[in-house]
């Protein structure tokens, strides 16, 4: 290859890129990211006229709506939350401290449309989200701590997340090394 100077095309586009500029938007981003990290969600505070009977109210409805989203009816729901529990007529003769009566389809309206006389059970949440796949009632529940519910692809993009952080935190260090 030959020594000489190249010329370049005067009809070449130039391209304006300030790169100290973008590292230090970069940074700077980065450090915002990290503060709001730290600082943490936010806590909201209590809704006015908030009570007891409204988290009914809310939780139900959220589990309305997994109801709905899923597809099914609520009789193959409760055919799925007794399966999922091992709940049969058979189990509750046989084994009667640990088998109890399968839910009635009776029983889960009650819980639905009247959550102030009948406020749905922490264990039918866990089996209604199980069964319909729908994460509702767990985020109405988290949401008044200012928490959200992840899910499993956003647990990886989160522990991505992590791992780049490590690996910038490693390389910080390794500079800073490497100038003493």
């Amino acid at each position: 290859m030959s020594k000489g100077s190249k010329s370049l095309d005067p009809n070449q586009m130039i391209f304006e890129f300030d790169f100290d500029a973008e590292v230090d938007r970069y940074i700077e981003a980065r450090q915002q990211i990290a503060e709001a990290i730290e600082a943490g969600p936010s806590r909201p505070s209590a809704k006015s006229g908030e009570n007891e009977f409204e988290v009914c109210i809310e939780i139900a409805a959220a589990a309305k709506r997994c109801i709905r989203e899923w597809g099914g009816s609520r009789e193959q729901l409760v055919d799925e939350i007794n399966i999922f529990f091992g709940r049969s007529a058979e189990g509750t003769q046989t084994d009667p401290p640990t088998c109890r009566n399968p839910l009635t389809i009776h029983m889960l309206n009650n819980y639905l449309s009247k959550p102030i006389d009948y406020p749905l059970p922490a264990y039918l949440l866990v089996a209604i989200q199980h069964v319909t796949g729908l994460m509702y009632p767990s985020r109405a529940i988290v949401s008044y701590e200012g928490a959200q519910v992840a899910t499993g692809t956003e647990l990886r993009q989160m522990t991505l997340g992590k791992l780049e952080e490590t690996l910038f935190e490693m390389r910080r260090l390794k500079r800073e090394l490497g100038r003493r």
